[in-house]
């Protein structure tokens, strides 16, 4: 990227750089002058290294169509975007008023009016909400990204950039390996155990806002509290915010009330974006307002209209029957929770959480993207001190280099599997030897030497209750299949890209269509400082390799992604009842590498303690892995109960992904848990294994 200056004409001339209002690490921002008309605009070029690949271009240019076709008046306007030289740019509407960041730090003592905080966060929330209809999840709001104009009006800054780096995970910037995009004092938990999000973990950021607007202090600080990455994370995800009115006493019980369902740490319990602000429209913030009631519903609820994308005002007109909205979640009613009218008569909302089923699909999620910060729209991210953002790239831990060569190690005849002595503060934890436990009968995979675990045929109950996607449970019937022992190691996969090198990539119908010319399999990062700093040694599950570079893989060795149905039958066991592969035992660090105890996944096989009745070990923890199924969240309503399997049916679809990883807290790691993913996304946390 080439620093402009004052003067410089891009475009043929048609605009010139008037100064650089911004820098980060997605590039810069300049205010601008469009010479033909006269206008003030605002121009973000993009870093060379997010352009230099065609398929992410191509990529790029869809989402900022659609980030283009996004009009609300509580939203930044782009007006355009072009390529030259080795840089895109983006055009959008430049803004006067400063961003909430800016009056936070302006306010005395940094608690902003009561009043303003308010209405920046119900504008705010309309224009999240317009976005969410679309398909657009922001992933970065922070006081950063909420701009005004200079009438006051509130505008969501960076869906651009945000949804259109990220898509369908192509693109983890490898300055940033091991850490998750966005600003993490604002992320969901949900957005820091790396699993599907929605429009809700936004609504969660913009809780995080409001509540450090009102407050001066985040909602999850504590006296003493330590301020490490780790610590900050375990207390986003596991605790339950501090009181609003233990800080601002004069502030109503409603807006707390509020705020305590907006940072649920489960989203289906969230609002969505236009419920909670409707229901911040409602309250009355005088000194002497009273609570909303916490009350079970009495009957099905009403889902609100859809609002047109361009819309914002008040809440829908659902019923006559009272003057504020409640927020609910009936009897029938979806994931969602619903606004509905009470029946009574007071000044501030109801919020209603009785029980409901989750038949509803979620708000289409849109992949994560680096962060961004001030003044304009796809601002770059902060500069230092003046927003939290996640560290770069981990150190390369000691005594991490790769002491033997990939073919030695898939020579070895046997796989032991040592236990670890595992310290949290540790990269790589200190292993003591300890002979394998007994198994089921085994084979060894002829091309890439993987042991397999053979599983018989027959019937086992899969699903759960725990999320709605995991059900209903029923029995399932399987045929005899074979698992690999463990996931795929970077060694195996070295010897597949010298084999593909060699002899060419195998030949798999889909892959072709997409990649005429041939796909690089290469992990992204292969070779780099940050890959290797990420997994150190042959032994360590490769990582950063897509769906469709998983199935080449499987090909390769003559095996095949297994389905949800194989993967989950090996974790729960012959008897189809262990809620983790080990038992029912909760998760330990004996057992599987979770809840970011580590920067990275920890090498294959060492934790024998979380090994499946059958000997299958990882099932659990450290990376996630693919799975052959496309996914569908009512699925398991869809199957046949004899071998269920949903093919992937074209570049769109989303795959399963099964068993939790490092990133992720306990509750990821059930035999029951389904994720999914884009088959083009490639994580830090995300593996695979084969099967036959």
């Amino acid at each position: 990227m080439t620093e402009h200056g004052k003067g410089k004409l891009l475009a043929g001339g048609r605009y010139r750089i008037e100064e650089r209002i911004g820098f980060g690490g997605m590039g810069a921002v300049y205010r601008a002058v469009d010479t033909r008309i006269g206008r003030v605009l605002a121009i973000k070029e993009l870093r060379h290294e997010y352009t230099e690949d065609e398929l992410i271009r191509r990529r790029f240019e869809r989402e900022a169509q659609a980030a283009g076709q996004l009009s609300h008046r509580h939203v930044v306007t782009i007006y355009d975007y072009f390529e030259e030289g080795n840089s895109l740019f983006i055009l959008m509407e430049f803004l006067e008023g400063g961003t909430l960041l800016d009056r936070m730090n302006a306010a005395p003592g940094r608690r902003v009016d009561p009043a303003l905080a308010v209405a920046t966060a119900r504008q705010a929330l309309e224009g999240l909400e317009a976005a969410h209809l679309h398909g657009l999840v922001h992933r970065d709001v922070k006081p950063g990204n909420l701009l005004f104009d200079r009438e006051g009006t509130v505008k969501v800054a960076d869906f651009g950039v945000v949804t259109a780096v990220e898509s369908e995970g192509a693109i983890t910037n490898l300055t940033q390996v091991g850490t998750h995009p966005g600003t993490l004092v604002y992320m969901s938990p949900e957005q820091i155990d790396g699993v599907e999000v929605d429009g809700r973990s936004d609504v969660y950021s913009m809780g995080a806002v409001l509540y450090e607007a009102l407050c001066a202090v985040r909602y999850f600080e504590r006296p003493g509290m330590r301020r490490t990455e780790r610590a900050l994370m375990d207390a986003i995800c596991e605790l339950p915010p501090v009181p609003l009115r233990r800080h601002a006493p004069h502030l109503p019980q409603a807006l707390e009330d509020l705020l305590s369902i907006a940072l649920r740490k489960l989203p289906e319990e969230r609002p969505t974006a236009q419920q909670l602000a409707d229901a911040l429209g409602a309250l009355d913030l005088s000194e002497s307002a009273s609570g909303p009631r916490i009350v079970s519903p009495t009957g099905p609820a009403v889902r609100p209209a859809r609002r047109s994308p361009g819309s914002s005002g008040s809440s829908p007109a659902l019923s006559s029957s009272a003057t504020h909205p409640a927020i609910s979640r009936g009897p029938g009613s979806g994931t969602h929770p619903v606004i509905s009218r009470g029946s009574g008569s007071g000044s501030h909302p109801t919020i209603t959480t009785g029980p409901g089923s989750a038949s509803t699909r979620p708000i289409v999620p849109a992949r994560e993207g680096p962060g961004s910060g001030s003044r304009a729209a796809l601002s770059p991210l902060p500069a230092s001190g003046e927003e939290e953002t996640l560290p770069r790239a981990p150190a390369t831990r000691p005594g991490s280099g790769r002491s033997r060569p990939p073919t030695e190690r898939l020579e070895r005849s046997a796989i032991s599997h040592p236990a670890p002595a595992f310290h949290p503060s540790e990269r790589v934890p200190v292993i003591q030897v300890t002979p394998p436990p007994a198994q089921s009968q085994q084979r060894r995979r002829e091309r890439d030497g993987a042991q397999e675990i053979q599983i018989p045929a027959g019937t086992f109950r899969m699903g759960g209750a725990d999320s709605s996607d995991e059900g209903p449970a029923r029995e399932v019937a399987l045929s005899a299949f074979a698992l690999d022992l463990l996931p795929v190691t970077v060694g195996q996969y070295r010897a597949f890209l010298a084999a593909v090198q060699a002899e060419g990539a195998p030949e798999l119908p889909l892959l072709q269509s997409l990649y005429p010319r041939g796909k690089d399999h290469r992990p992204q990062g292969w070779g780099s400082a940050e890959f290797d700093a990420l997994c150190p040694s042959e032994e360590h599950p490769v990582v950063l390799v897509d769906w469709f570079d998983a199935c080449a893989y499987a090909a390769w060795a003559g095996a095949r992604l297994p389905s949800e149905a194989e993967w989950e039958r090996a974790a729960r066991g012959p008897e189809g009842q262990r809620r983790f592969p080990w038992g029912e035992e909760p998760p330990s660090e004996q057992r599987a590498l979770f809840g970011r105890r580590s920067r990275g996944p920890m090498p294959a096989g060492r934790l024998i303690q979380g090994s499946s009745a059958e000997g299958v070990l990882d099932l659990a923890g450290n990376v996630w892995e693919w799975c052959a199924d496309r996914y569908d969240p009512d699925s398991y309503a869809l199957l046949p109960a004899r071998d269920p399997r949903l093919p992937v049916e074209g570049p769109r679809s989303r795959a399963v992904k099964r068993g939790g990883s490092w990133t992720n807290a306990a509750h990821s790691l059930r035999c029951a848990k389904r994720g999914s993913e884009k088959l083009h996304v490639r994580r830090d946390n995300l593996g695979f294994r084969c099967a036959r």
